[in-house]
Parts: C-alpha cells; sequence; structure tokens
C-alpha cells in the first residue's frame, strides 16, 4: 500500500519505484497489480500527481483516492489512516468511534473551561487591567 496525499511526495516515489524494481527483479512483474494499491489524490485539470502517474502506467495498480479538502496531516481518521488501520487488522469502527468521543467532549468543554472548540467570551471593557482613571 503506497500512500501519498499530494502524490508528488519525493521519498514515497522513490521508494515506490525501487520496491516496483524489486519485486520484478524478484520475478514477480506480472503479480504488480495484486501486490501494490495506490492511496493519492485525484487528477485535477492539468496537476500532475506522480505517483498515480507512477502506479497507471508502470504496473497497472489500482489506486484509491483521498479526500482534496483534508489535509495530509488532518487525514487519519480519513481513507489515508483507516485503510492501512484495516489492513493491519484494528477495529476502524472502534478507533473512529473514539475519536468522535473526543471531538464531542472537547465542544461541551471540560467543565465549563476554555477549549480549542469554544473559546471564551472576549473580555469586557470593564475587565480591562487600565481604569478610564489611568486613560
Amino acid at each position: 500500500m503506497v500512500i501519498s496525499k499530494s502524490g508528488n511526495t519525493p521519498e514515497t516515489l522513490v521508494q515506490t519505484i525501487a520496491a516496483i524494481e524489486a519485486v520484478r527483479a524478484g520475478g514477480l512483474g506480472d503479480r504488480i497489480p495484486e501486490l501494490f494499491l495506490g492511496l493519492t489524490e485525484p487528477r485535477t485539470g492539468t496537476t500532475r500527481n506522480g505517483l498515480r502517474d507512477l502506479l497507471r502506467s508502470a504496473c497497472r495498480s489500482p489506486r484509491f483516492r483521498t479526500i482534496r479538502s483534508i489535509g495530509g496531516r488532518f487525514s487519519a481518521l480519513t481513507n489515508v489512516g483507516l485503510l492501512p488501520a484495516l489492513a493491519r487488522g484494528l477495529d476502524v469502527e472502534a478507533l473512529r468511534e473514539g475519536a468522535h468521543t473526543v471531538v464531542e467532549g472537547a465542544a461541551r468543554g471540560a467543565r465549563g473551561r476554555r477549549t480549542l472548540l469554544r473559546p471564551s467570551a472576549p473580555p469586557s471593557p470593564s475587565a480591562s487591567p487600565r481604569s478610564a482613571a489611568s486613560r
């Protein structure tokens, strides 16, 4: 399984090329479509996607699309993170339920304290450290 949101991460491309060549050198070139699976952004207009192009031309391996609107470092709970988790036998439903619980807890706030999802109200003008007399 080869994953690169943009499809243009140099390290991912180089490692994929090396792995494909090793499989070919081992006499398994005809099995590459069975052995490789790509997960990357879809082609849009003239935007190049090296991983998509490599897997299509070099080995006709299947490719799945990622969700473009979610950045790579925030994509762990999309197919980018869940497909490898599923392949390793993890319970992805429990993983997502756990994440949902965390988000719900953050949204409610811990005993009314400020959270990332619910910032505290801005200070009132009377709470300013400078009083009107000192102005």
